[in-house]
């Protein structure tokens, strides 16, 4: 009998503990691969928000869960946030129906622009494209579950769609495709990732599409506590400029190299676009001027 009222007591001490700490614990799932820039982005941008709030919201813990999983599979697993109770995409109405979603694009809108991945062996074959007609003649590899994938397939682009993110790389190194639409924030370190053994892959330097595409961060239902906390943080990220110089810090290398300003940009009809995407909010985007 002692055993048992010790093992309460504890019990319940530990509990009383937790609710004074107010420890959030943010489960979040791995990049494609630990070297993916994109999960150092988020980690930094996360421990930033989370610190901003700490005095209002107390501790935190930040828990990677792998391997990367799908995009049909996460939104299973956040709905019940046992695995994972956070997750970073770019938004679809489907996203947006099963989570609590942040509309803050954390990377101020960088995402609205995709260059194209080529085999360099393949470079004639942009040459002379004027048009977005004339890149729908070749075929584009895209992945399933993608955001993206449906915009392209919306607007009658010609697609080879794998369930493989590593696999498309290796099928554009064997021209089985011609090209992969990247964000401008993923294509440099995604090539220079696999350079060593996919050494054909280039950036093609004329081409851009535009496609608005804010990527946020999204929260478990369960978890409407957690999704308040970001929200504030990410907030006053904003107002402080945080957010901006967090991505100055990343990416302002990356648009240079781009070159936005001297690319064909050809942009596509999106109406798949969520109707509370805060466009009207110029304080969250990046500004470059996309020719109609």
């Amino acid at each position: 009998m002692p055993i048992k009222i010790r093992f309460v007591f504890v019990f319940l001490s530990l509990m009383q503990t937790s609710s004074v700490l107010g420890i959030d614990i943010i489960k979040i799932n791995l990049g494609q691969k630990k070297s993916d820039i994109r999960s150092v982005y988020k980690m930094e941008l996360l421990n930033q928000v989370l610190s901003l709030t700490e005095s209002e919201f107390g501790s935190f813990e930040i828990k990677l869960h792998g391997p990367a999983t799908s995009i049909e599979r996460a939104i299973l697993e956040i709905k019940s946030g046992e695995t994972i109770n956070t997750f970073v995409a770019l938004t679809t109405q489907k996203w947006e129906d099963n989570t609590l979603p942040i509309r803050i694009p954390i990377r101020r809108g960088i995402l609205n622009y995709r260059l194209l991945a080529i085999n360099k062996n393949s470079q004639s074959d942009f040459t002379n494209i004027l048009n977005i007609n004339d890149l729908k003649e070749l075929k584009a590899g895209v992945r399933s579950g993608w955001a993206t994938t449906t915009v392209l397939a919306k607007n009658d682009f010609n697609l080879s769609i794998s369930s493989s993110y590593e696999g498309l790389f290796y099928m554009l190194q064997s021209q089985r495709i011609d090209y992969i639409p990247r964000g401008i924030n993923e294509i440099y370190d995604e090539i220079a990732l696999h350079k060593d053994k996919l050494s054909k892959l280039v950036v093609e330097p004329n081409i851009a599409l535009y496609i608005p595409a804010p990527t946020y961060i999204f929260v478990s239902p369960n978890e409407p506590r957690i999704a308040k906390r970001l929200t504030k943080g990410l907030e006053l990220m904003v107002k402080n400029g945080m957010l901006k110089k967090l991505f100055n810090k990343y990416y302002r290398d990356k648009l240079n190299k781009a070159n936005l300003s001297r690319r064909n940009v050809f942009k596509l009809t999106h109406n798949e676009l969520p109707e509370l995407t805060p466009l009207n909010r110029k304080e969250l985007w990046f500004e470059f001027d996309v020719n109609e």
